[in-house]
């Protein structure tokens, strides 16, 4: 048998500190940390795909996510 390979699936908006998408905007860095140490994403054969919202912030989430899908809408 191979390999196990796990998908983190992402999808969504990012969210504010206030409900209902108002106030402040939460860096989407704090989430990454949560997954990464000493989570999901510090093992090895984790692919991660994401469907958001959040265009603004395309690029830094590719880079910082290296998703093998993503779709910004």
């Amino acid at each position: 048998m191979g390999k196990k390979r796990v998908a983190l699936c992402l999808s969504g908006f990012i969210g504010t500190v206030d409900k209902h998408i108002k106030g402040e905007e939460i860096d989407y860095h704090y989430g990454y940390e949560k997954y990464m140490y000493p989570s999901v994403l510090s093992y090895e054969g984790v692919d991660v795909f994401i469907h958001s919202w959040s265009i603004t912030h395309e690029e830094g989430i590719k880079k910082l996510y290296k998703p093998v899908r993503s779709i910004f809408e």
